[in-house]
């Protein structure tokens, strides 16, 4: 009888720290490095510049990550439907990617390509105000 009494607190105190613990227990990711690069390539046969970025996530956190998704900001690079607007302007391909899981304490690489134009006489060069960003994971 006198043992029932000592181990059930015991028991109860296991298992609030095994719950505390649990919830502790987060993912944590950055954008460790990025680059844009400008691409020479084909989409459906017409000759194209691409931007395309490439860079590496970390989970800094205790606990894994899935399905981190990373963002691109690029007000400037995309068509502006008014009269000024040229054959200069690119035209988006993607502005999401998914890094499908990042192991707690690990390094994970990526490359996408974000926009592209038809290669033209312009002068070729990534816009400017280009963003990459962690916009969530599960």
């Amino acid at each position: 009888m006198h043992i029932q009494k000592i181990a059930l607190p015991g028991m109860v105190l296991l298992l609030i720290c095994l719950l505390c613990a649990d919830a502790m227990a987060q993912a944590q990711v950055v954008l460790i490095k990025n680059n844009f690069a400008l691409r020479k390539g084909h989409i459906k046969g017409v000759a194209v510049e691409a931007i395309t970025v490439k860079g590496i996530v970390k989970n800094v956190g205790n606990s894994d990550a899935k399905n981190v998704r990373i963002a691109v900001d690029c007000r400037g690079c995309y068509p502006q439907f008014d009269s000024n607007s040229s054959i200069d302007q690119w035209g988006q391909i993607t502005h999401h990617y998914t890094v499908k899981y990042v192991s707690a304490g690990t390094k994970e690489e990526f490359q996408f390509a974000v926009a592209a134009r038809p290669r033209g006489n312009f002068k070729p060069s990534v816009p400017e105000g280009m963003r990459l960003q962690v916009e969530g994971w599960e």
